[in-house]
């Protein structure tokens, strides 16, 4: 019976399994919005179609069902941990360089900034952009005399 079932309704077993890196289905809010999530997720738990991932970034937690997965591609893997430790790398960083104040104290020439005169208009603002011609009175006011 659930053979015919699952024929019927051509299910599928899910190819996501415990370890992968999964994209989470997002609310459509606008039309806009993305479908998923561009943040990955890592499958923590798979029970039947009821699956837990965690975030790669803050660690939350979320229990879904399979539908609301899917595989994350390879190059996104690559790059999310190329943003992870760029991100750690910015981090070490920061901690080791001294802060812009703490340079400027030490260097006593700071570069002034250059003002330039911005006009209120744009300078081709003065001539017109395209040329006008004479204006001339309707032929039927020919014989009406302005007083």
């Amino acid at each position: 019976m659930k053979m015919y079932a699952d024929k019927r309704a051509n299910a599928k077993p899910s190819p996501i399994q415990e370890g992968d890196m999964v994209l989470l289905r997002q609310e459509k809010k606008n039309k806009l919005s993305t479908p998923f999530e561009g943040i990955p997720y890592t499958v923590f738990q798979k029970k039947g179609s009821m699956v837990t991932a965690e975030r790669t970034t803050d660690g939350r937690m979320v229990t879904r069902n399979s539908k609301d997965f899917k595989s994350c591609p390879s190059s996104t893997k690559e790059t999310t941990q190329a943003t992870l430790s760029d991100k750690a790398d910015d981090a070490i960083v920061a901690e080791k360089s001294p802060s812009i104040v703490d340079v400027a104290e030490q260097t006593s020439e700071m570069p002034q900034p250059t003002s330039v005169a911005l006009s209120p208009h744009p300078p081709s603002a003065e001539e017109p952009r395209y040329p006008r011609g004479e204006k001339h009175k309707p032929a039927r006011f020919k014989d009406y005399v302005c007083g």
